[in-house]
């Protein structure tokens, strides 16, 4: 399902449905951050009633099935890189949704490039990116 910029995909997972939205609007990570944030999550099945208590934010990739939904669903982007909810603070590498980043191949103590993103012509899992630089996002609303 699509709405002018927001791309809609919906994933079975364990019994629960995970909405993920890929905006094709170029933002700087915190400017895609707080769209996420902001947006109202409506249950597709009954478009006027708002969902209770469910938050959305940039993806979290904690999953292979996270992963390869998403890669999937960036291939319709906009721009060549996309940002996830994927950020270097306090010295150390954290999803907004505090779970535990898996991914060995990331710098341990980057120089530069202190925000996640996923290109859409590589196969590395995640990649670092200047956080002012502007991409399309993806937000999937917590179950």
């Amino acid at each position: 399902m699509s709405t002018a910029n927001h791309t809609f995909l919906y994933c079975a997972n364990q019994k629960k449905i995970q909405t993920t939205i890929l905006v094709k609007q170029n933002k700087t990570w915190e400017e895609a951050s707080n769209h996420c944030r902001a947006l109202e999550a409506v249950d597709p099945s009954r478009p006027t009633t708002e969902y209770n208590n469910n938050r959305y934010d940039l993806i979290s990739l904690i999953t292979e099935n996270d992963y390869v939904n998403t890669r999937k669903k960036i291939q319709e982007a906009t721009s060549d890189e996309v940002w996830t909810g994927l950020r270097f603070l306090a010295g150390e590498w954290l999803w907004v949704d505090g779970e535990l980043v898996q991914y060995k191949d990331i710098q341990s103590c980057p120089t530069e490039g202190f925000c996640g993103i996923l290109a859409k012509n590589s196969t590395a899992q995640v990649e670092t990116s200047d956080c002012e630089q502007r991409k399309n996002f993806v937000c999937y609303r917590k179950p």
